[in-house]
C-alpha cells in the first residue's frame, strides 16, 4: 500500500478525446478522459472499444442507454466550492491489487474531514455500462450529499467499465474498499453502496457475496435502474455486447459453455426459456440476492426506462427481497429529465433521489452475526457464526442456520454441497447455557462433516438428544475446543453437546491420520496437579464412570491401559512407529488419558482422541 500511495501523490496523465462527430451528443469530456487514462494504464484487455454515441444512437440497448451525455464537459473535480475529487491508483501485484492490472478510482474526503477524528460512513458508488468513475460525480450529487452528510464518498473502476462483476472485477473493487478503510477514518460497520443499470446489478452481487463477518460487509444497497441477471443480458443482447460478456476477464464463454460464472456473478436468474415476456420466471436457487435477506435495499427505475426488462426486473427483485423479510425502499419514477440537457432520460443516473436514498442509508450497520440466515455461497467461507467448504467447485452451496441464545439451541439445515461446516456457538450468541442442543440435517445425498466449535467451556462429548446414548465416532480437536462428527444424507441429527468439568487434560497424535510405516507423535497435556496418567487405548467408545471420574474410551479386553508418566507440568510425549502392515488400514482406535493424583486417584480426564490409519 506504500507504493499505492506514492502514486496517489502523482497526477494521472489524460490524453485528450476527439469528438465523435459533428452533430452528435459529446460525451462528458472529464468522463473520457478519465477512461482514456484508465485504458492506459490497464492496457488492451482484448474488448473491442464503446461503438460511437451518435444522435441517433438506439437507447434501448445497454451498449448506449448507460453511456447518455451528461454533464457540460467541464472539470467537475471541485463543485460549487465543494471537496477535491481525487484521482487514485492501486498498482497490480502483492500489495497492490493482487491481480496483474492496476486500479483506478475515485474519492473524496469531506471538508473539514479530521484524520484523528470519528470513522465515517462511506459511500461507495458504481458506474454504469461503458462509463468511467467520472461519470458517478458527473452525473449524480452522490459526491455533494457525502460531503453535506460529512461521509466519505469512493468510486471504483473495477478494472474496466465494461465489466459485469466477475471475480477479478469484484476483487478490484474490494481493494479499492479496503484501501479506504486503511488509509481514512472510514466505519467499516457502515459502508453503503450503490450502482446504475449494470452498476446496479454489480452492486446487488457484490453485496450478496460478501457475508464473511471479518470481512468487508456492506451495511445498506441502492439500485438505480438495475439489471441483475447477465445469462438475460446476453441472450437480448447483439453481437457485440456477446462478445464483450464471453471475453476472459467477464464470463469467458457463453451461458451454455459457462452457466456458473454469470449466475455466480448475477443478482437474479431468469429462466431463459420463461421469456419473452420479459423477465420471464425467477430461479430463486440460481439468485444471489438471496442472500439479502438481512440488506436494507433502495430500488427505482423510472416506467418509461427504454431497456424494457428493467422495470419488471426491479419488480422481481423487490418482491424476493420483501419475501425474504428484507427491507426495501421501492421509488419508481415518471417522466425523467436529465437536468443538463433537458432531454428526456429514462434511463439515467437522473432516476435517482439522492437525499431520499441517503435517508434510507441513514444509521443503518451491518449486521454480522445475525442468529438466523439462509445463504447461497458461490465459493463457500464463513458467513454469521458459520462456515463452510464446497464439496464441489463451480457449483452453488446451500445452508440454513437458526441460533437461540436463550435456549441453547443450534440448528443448522438445508446444508447442500459441503463437503465440511464449521459452527462457532459464541458467535452465535450460546454462552454459559449446556448442554447446548444442536440438529443439523443434509439436503443431499452425500452429508456432511459438522465441526463444533466456540463454546465458553471445552466440549467433551455428544449424547443422542432423545435418548441420552453417546454419539460414537465424534472426533475431537483439543486446540481448538472442537468436536467434530458427519452427519448422514439420510438422518438427522440431533445431540446434545456436554462440557464435563473433569475433562481438562488433551490428548492428539500427529500426523493424524497417520499412515502405514510412519513413525507418529502422541502429546499429553494434564492439569500440573496429575502427578502420573493411564492412556487407554480402546477397542469401543461407551459412556462410563470409573472411581468417580466419565470416560468414553472402554477400559476393557481387547483394549490397553498404559502408564504413563508425566512431567512436572503433566505433559508426556512419544513417537511410535506403525507397523507397515495392511491389516491395520481404516483402523480408528479410541484413546484418552487419564490423570491420577499423589494417591493414584483420578483427578482428571483428557479429551477422546480418534488414533486413525488411512
Amino acid at each position: 500500500m506504500i507504493i499505492a500511495s506514492l502514486l496517489l501523490a502523482l497526477p494521472l496523465v489524460l490524453p485528450s478525446i476527439a469528438q465523435v462527430g459533428d452533430d452528435a451528443p459529446i460525451l462528458d469530456a472529464k468522463d473520457a478522459e478519465h477512461r482514456a487514462a484508465r485504458i492506459a494504464v490497464t492496457g488492451d484487455l482484448g474488448m473491442a472499444p464503446l461503438p460511437p454515441l451518435t444522435a441517433d444512437s438506439p437507447l434501448d440497448s445497454l451498449v448506449y442507454a448507460d453511456r447518455r451525455p451528461v454533464g457540460d464537459g467541464v472539470d467537475n473535480s471541485t463543485k460549487q466550492g465543494g471537496p477535491e475529487l481525487i484521482d487514485g491508483l492501486i498498482p497490480p501485484g502483492p500489495g497492490g491489487t493482487g491481480t496483474f492490472l492496476s486500479e483506478i478510482f475515485r474519492y473524496q474526503l469531506p471538508v473539514g474531514y479530521d484524520p484523528e477524528g470519528p470513522e465515517l460512513p462511506l459511500i461507495v458508488a458504481y458506474h454504469g455500462f461503458g462509463s468511467s468513475v467520472n461519470s458517478v460525480d458527473d452525473s449524480t450529487t452522490l459526491d455533494e450529499e457525502a460531503n453535506a452528510r460529512n461521509w466519505i464518498y469512493v468510486a471504483p473502476t473495477g478494472i474496466d467499465d465494461k465489466l459485469f462483476g466477475s471475480p477479478i472485477c469484484q476483487q478490484h473493487v474490494e481493494v479499492v474498499i479496503q484501501w479506504m478503510l486503511d488509509n481514512f477514518q472510514v466505519d467499516a460497520d457502515r459502508i453503503y453502496m450503490v450502482g446504475f443499470s449494470m452498476g446496479g446489478g454489480v452492486a446487488a452481487n457484490f453485496s450478496s457475496r460478501r457475508r464473511d463477518p471479518d470481512g468487508i460487509m456492506i451495511a445498506a444497497l441502492g439500485c438505480v435502474s438495475g439489471a441483475f441477471d447477465w445469462t438475460q443480458t446476453w441472450t437480448l443482447a447483439d453481437g457485440m455486447l456477446q462478445d464483450w460478456l464471453e471475453n476472459n476477464f467477464n464470463f469467458e464463454g457463453n451461458p451454455a459453455q459457462k452457466a456458473f460464472n454469470y449466475k455466480q456473478a448475477s443478482g437474479l436468474f431468469f429462466d431463459p426459456f420463461s421469456y419473452p415476456p420479459l423477465p420471464g420466471d425467477i430461479i430463486e436457487l440460481n439468485s444471489m440476492t438471496v442472500n439479502l435477506e438481512h440488506m436494507p435495499t433502495y430500488l427505482t427505475y423510472d416506467v418509461d426506462d427504454p431497456l424494457n426488462e428493467i422495470p419488471d426486473t426491479v419488480e422481481a427483485l423487490d418482491a424476493l427481497l420483501i419475501s425474504l423479510g428484507a427491507t426495501t425502499l421501492k421509488t419508481v419514477q415518471s417522466g425523467t429529465i436529465d437536468p443538463d440537457t433537458l432531454l428526456p432520460a429514462p434511463h439515467s443516473w437522473a432516476v435517482l433521489d439522492e437525499t431520499e436514498m441517503y435517508d434510507f442509508f441513514e444509521g443503518k450497520t451491518v449486521e454480522r452475526h445475525p442468529e438466523s440466515f439462509s445463504a447461497m455461497q458461490d465459493l463457500g467461507g464463513n458467513l454469521s457464526w458459520a462456515s463452510t467448504i464446497q464439496r464441489q467447485s463451480q457449483e452453488f452451496t446451500y445452508i440454513t442456520g437458526v441460533s437461540d441464545p436463550i435456549g441453547g439451541t443450534l440448528t443448522i439445515s438445508d446444508v447442500t454441497n459441503a463437503v465440511s461446516v464449521e459452527v462457532d456457538a459464541g458467535l452465535a450468541g450460546i454462552s454459559g447455557i449446556w448442554p447446548v442442543r444442536v440438529t443439523a440435517s443434509s439436503a443431499d445425498d452425500l452429508g456432511f462433516t459438522l465441526r463444533l466449535t466456540g463454546f465458553d467451556q471445552e466440549p467433551s462429548y455428544l449424547l443422542d438428544a432423545t435418548t441420552g446414548e453417546l454419539i460414537t465416532l465424534v472426533n475431537s480437536d483439543p486446540t481448538t475446543g472442537t468436536l467434530i462428527v458427519h452427519v448422514p444424507a439420510t438422518t438427522a441429527l440431533d445431540v446434545n453437546v456436554v462440557s464435563n468439568p473433569d475433562w481438562t487434560g488433551k490428548l492428539f497424535s500427529f500426523p493424524s491420520p497417520t499412515t502405514l510405516d510412519q513413525i507418529t507423535g502422541v502429546s499429553v497435556n494434564m492439569p500440573a496437579a496429575s502427578e502420573s496418567a493411564w492412556l487407554i487405548v480402546a477397542a469401543v467408545e461407551q459412556l462410563y464412570v470409573v472411581k468417580g471420574v466419565t470416560l468414553t474410551a472402554l477400559a476393557a479386553p481387547p483394549g490397553l491401559v498404559l502408564p504413563l508418566v508425566l512431567d512436572f507440568d503433566g505433559n508426556a510425549g512419544f513417537n511410535t512407529l506403525v507397523p507397515n502392515d495392511p491389516l491395520l488400514l481404516g483402523l480408528r482406535l479410541p484413546c484418552q488419558v487419564v490423570g491420577l493424583d499423589n494417591t493414584a486417584t483420578p483427578n482428571s480426564v483428557s479429551n477422546l482422541w480418534a488414533f486413525e490409519i488411512e
